[in-house]
């Protein structure tokens, strides 16, 4: 007996109610499913008569044959049957509907008024279209997706629509809702816009796998700087530890020195009264006269043994050595909950210009070319004038307070501390260390002498940073470290694989953990230890012929970009976050930039220019 197959027709009347109608056809698929299985059955008995061993499996016997190539499940289905949870090889295509077609449903396709003018071609000769399986109801036991609500811009099953969408106004059948939607605009702008999205989504991606890296590094770092904070304080300790100990000696010699006299006192004490006691014992020959004497020596002994017994009486165990701890040591250490906090966002800089002052004297012979300068802890600043060959001190209000004339031209300064500062004299090949006295006048004391021409130098943890080289490209190109005192540490050359470093370095910081960074007009900015191992690299358009740098809050790091008119925020890891000042801002040629961290402001010094530019930061 043939099945019965329910095709569902969708009628609205007059008011707009939606009913739902049958209709019956013979289908042959159950014929077609015997005839499938009468040849399995004949396949198998033939394995099994060839000699085939059956295989038992939880008290049965199955036979385990291959299934002949028609009899797999074919690859191309017909839509229209797989809509009613059926698979049928699908033997035609229709072009209009873009749908594959069995040879029974190709029959009722074309009884339909709207449908007999469709196009059907045998699959064979049509275009190879990838079937995809009906979407189905999740509420309503697999029920297909067939009715669509516009009222609501959804599609529905046909019991989501009788239950839910009564009320609305125009619901039809999805495949009358859907006729020619590849021609619709919509459709070409959904399939243009997917696409759109799912390349910026790609490029999304990228960008959060490089955060990803980036945080990896960023954690690494961080650990190092925990550890090295951890050796900073130990340092410290040790430093206490050293002057504690030291008290403690000096305590203990002043003791024994004390006691050890007070001992010495009492031995020579007891040697006189024990000589004087011998003289005077009747044994002794002497006249009454000598006698006398010695009596008078004895009392005299003996008042100053009870004036010393009374005296050490009274000092009896009140030297003491007993160390009591500062317990503000360990109270402080206790009160913090770790060894520093995490900055978790890193923001661009806002640069508001403050003023321009004029740095020019005088007595100056020439233009200003300010190619150094720096802040002293008290918000002072110095200043390197290559053409006048002067260090120049400004107060806080940025007005000249001194000057130091020099032999030759000062290329770049830095501080050691309130009152001592280096500058560098590049065709000297040294460094100079000035003092300045509570008058704010300086003198130099000392110099440095550096192998090569010397650029910009800088001082962290006792030891002073400078960069050394020729204008051009060579070998003479390095970082030297020397201590204050001026003995030699090591030059930096060439990385970890024997590679040239610098090509024209130029300007040298640290930040807080003594990583030590570049700037090189050629090869951009790098970060490395004291060792030479390149820790982080920038080099982009943004930053044309990096000059000056210095290193900000949080370790963030300004760059003058000297042939793109601007400065350049890098975050960690190099990371760059913008410029905070451009052409645009009026800024041409930075050199140099030094940061006050009291004031939260950034001094800025540009080629062949009376004027110093003065902007804070927020």
């Amino acid at each position: 007996m043939a099945d019965n197959v329910s095709i569902k027709s969708v009628k609205s009347d007059a008011s707009g109610k939606t009913s739902i109608s049958s209709n019956s056809r013979p289908s042959t698929q159950k014929s077609q499913t015997s005839k499938v299985k009468r040849r399995r059955r004949k396949s198998s008995v033939s394995s099994v008569g060839n000699g085939a061993k059956p295989k038992k499996d939880g008290g049965g016997i199955f036979e385990q044959t291959a299934i002949p190539e028609e009899e797999k499940l074919p690859l191309e289905l017909c839509g229209a049957c797989q809509r009613e949870a059926r698979h049928v090889e699908a033997t035609h295509f229709c072009e209009e509907c873009s749908e594959n077609l069995c040879a029974t449903c190709v029959q009722q396709h074309r009884k339909f008024p709207l449908m007999k003018d469709h196009v059907i071609k045998p699959r064979g000769g049509a275009t190879a279209v990838k079937t995809v399986a009906m979407t189905t109801c999740e509420k309503h036991d697999g029920k297909a997706l067939d009715m669509y609500c516009f009222d609501h811009d959804v599609v529905n099953c046909a019991a989501c629509i009788a239950i839910n969408h009564r009320k609305c106004k125009k619901v039809t059948y999805l495949p009358v809702a859907a006729k020619d939607i590849a021609q619709t605009e919509e459709y070409k702008d959904v399939i243009v816009t997917m696409e759109t999205l799912r390349v910026e989504l790609a490029t999304s991606r990228v960008r959060r796998n490089e955060d990803n890296i980036r945080l990896s590094k960023e954690k690494d770092d961080a650990v190092h700087r925990v550890k090295y904070i951890r050796k900073q304080i130990n340092k410290c300790l040790d430093k206490l530890e050293e002057k504690t100990l030291e008290v403690l000696q000096n305590q203990f010699r002043e003791y024994n020195a004390r006691i050890q006299h007070d001992i010495d006192t009492c031995n020579e004490i007891i040697a006189t009264l024990a000589r004087i006691t011998s003289e005077l014992s009747p044994a002794t020959v002497m006249d009454d006269s000598q006698r006398f004497i010695t009596m008078r020596q004895g009392k005299s002994t003996a008042l100053k043994a009870k004036n010393t017994i009374a005296t050490l009486h009274e000092m009896k165990g009140t030297e003491q050595i007993q160390f009591l701890p500062d317990p503000r040591i360990t109270d402080l250490v206790k009160s913090l909950p770790s060894l520093g906090s995490f900055a978790s966002e890193q923001r661009l800089l806002t640069a508001t210009l403050v003023a321009q002052f004029d740095v020019h004297l005088a007595n100056d012979v020439s233009e200003c070319q300010i190619l150094g300068s720096a802040f002293l802890p008290d918000g002072k600043a110095i200043l390197a004038d290559w053409e006048n060959k002067k260090v120049k001190l400004l107060n806080q209000s940025f007005k000249v307070l001194d000057h130091l004339k020099l032999s030759g031209c000062p290329y770049s300064v830095c501080c050691v501390n309130q009152n001592e500062g280096l500058v560098s004299m590049t065709n000297k090949k040294s460094i100079q260390v000035f003092e300045i006295d509570d008058r704010h006048k300086m003198r130099v004391v000392r110099s440095i002498k550096t192998k090569d021409f010397c650029k910009d130098v800088a001082y962290f943890n006792g030891n002073v940073y400078v960069v050394c080289g020729a204008s051009r490209e060579g070998s003479d190109n390095q970082l030297t470290i020397y201590t204050l005192d001026g003995t030699f540490i090591r030059s930096i050359v060439t990385d970890a694989n024997g590679d040239v470093l610098f090509q024209r370095p130029l300007y040298v910081s640290l930040n807080s953990i003594g990583n030590v960074i570049v700037t090189d007009e050629d090869k951009g900015v790098m970060s490395m230890d004291d060792t030479g191992k390149v820790i982080s690299h920038y080099s982009d358009a943004t930053l044309k012929y990096p000059n000056g740098v210095v290193v900000v809050n949080n370790d963030q790091v300004l760059v003058c970009g000297f042939g793109s008119h601007n400065i350049v925020q890098l975050g960690r890891n190099f990371v760059l976050l913008g410029e905070i000042v451009s052409e645009a801002d009026g800024l041409r040629n930075p050199k140099s930039v030094c940061y006050d961290v009291n004031s939260q402001r950034i001094l800025v010094t540009c080629k062949n220019t009376n004027f110093i530019r003065i902007y804070s930061l927020k």
